[in-house]
């Protein structure tokens, strides 16, 4: 969705990749406190549009990262644009 909505906005994505680190509790379950994301996004556009197409999956559209949010997990998100 991230790609979508900057294509919408008029600017080409030549490629994305996600780099995820994870914290999670030491007794079981095991489950996840905290996950980091970033993104690496390639192409020439506007580092705002980036940010704001990020806050917007992260809190409309990626259902498994609001179910986390939801269920306590710290989700932080981060991003570096790649120009060409």
């Amino acid at each position: 969705d991230v790609v979508a909505i900057i294509r919408k906005a008029g600017y080409e994505v030549q490629g994305l990749e996600l780099e995820l680190e994870a914290d999670r509790e030491e007794r079981h379950p095991k489950v996840f406190r905290e996950i980091r994301i970033l993104y690496k996004i390639r192409g020439n556009m506007p580092e705002e549009l980036v940010k704001k197409a990020i806050e917007m999956s992260q809190s409309r559209y990626c259902s498994a990262s609001i179910m986390l949010k939801r269920g306590g997990v710290k989700v932080i998100t981060s991003f570096h644009v790649i120009n060409t």
